[in-house]
């Protein structure tokens, strides 16, 4: 989080047994209004996998929308993996 900025990071994960439940819909909604209302955030990023079909849906769903793709950005079980950036924007009367 950076509250100079307004802004923060949103990350999750979920065991699969728990997959295609609305759980984390309503958890990341939860999350969402906490930072937006009580927080006064102006923008949640997150930052995700461009294969991982299921997060990017989700987030989409949500109001994130896609901001740009990192190419080779992380380096993981021994290759370079992109990374594609969404945000979301508190469009709120009170978002000054």
């Amino acid at each position: 989080m950076d509250l100079a900025n307004r802004r923060a990071e949103i990350g999750f994960m979920l065991n699969r047994d728990y997959w295609r439940q609305g759980l984390m819909y309503q958890a990341l909604e939860a999350v969402i209004t906490f930072a937006f209302d009580t927080l006064k955030l102006h923008r949640i990023e997150a930052d995700t996998d461009p294969g991982n079909t299921g997060s990017l849906a989700l987030l989409e769903k949500l109001g994130f929308e896609r901001e740009g793709l990192f190419r080779e950005r992380w380096f993981v079980n021994g290759k370079w993996d992109d990374s594609v950036m969404l945000a979301l924007l508190n469009k709120g009367p009170e978002d000054i």
